[in-house]
């Protein structure tokens, strides 16, 4: 990123999000999604992670009870072929 120390320079707050796992239906529609939640600077509060359940049908997050754990195996992840990322 470019100019990435002069964001963090002038933002009291950062909040990164990411999807964990996709939930699907009976019918193999994505019903909900677990989406990780980093708090990554707060500069008048506390900072950690959250799981929250995301669904999108009605626009609402859940915070969920279990915590996170960073997934011990490496993958070997490489960004979908045409330049653009899908949620």
């Amino acid at each position: 990123m470019r100019d990435s120390g002069e964001i963090e320079q002038n933002c009291s707050k950062l909040i990164l999000m990411w999807c964990i796992e996709k939930n699907f239906n009976e019918l193999g529609v994505v019903q909900s999604k677990t989406i990780g939640v980093d708090v990554a600077l707060n500069r008048r509060g506390s900072s950690g992670i959250v799981m929250m359940n995301f669904n999108g049908n009605y626009m609402t997050f859940l915070e969920l009870d279990r915590k996170y754990e960073e997934s011990k195996v490496k993958r070997d992840w490489r960004p979908p072929s045409g330049g653009a990322f899908r949620v």
